[in-house]
């Protein structure tokens, strides 16, 4: 039990880890779409993300897990 709760928080991890990198891709290629405009661009905020079906169930599963892992220790 205590693996799948790992392997739940490691995944969970890893996805919202991406969300900086993708913020700040989505910036550079919105630079790039300004350019021509004569506007520039200095920070963009990601707002109202919806995460795939597959996250959310993940994210729950962690907490499960978690709680699952205190009642088993105890």
């Amino acid at each position: 039990m205590q693996s799948a709760g790992e392997a739940a928080i490691h995944d969970t991890t890893a996805f919202q880890s991406m969300r900086g990198y993708f913020q700040v891709k989505l910036l550079e290629e919105m630079k790039k779409s300004f350019d021509p405009c004569y506007a520039i661009l200095r920070d963009l905020q990601i707002n109202k993300v919806r995460r795939p079906e597959d996250f959310e169930t993940a994210v729950k599963d962690k907490e499960a897990a978690k709680e699952n892992i205190k009642i088993a220790e105890n």
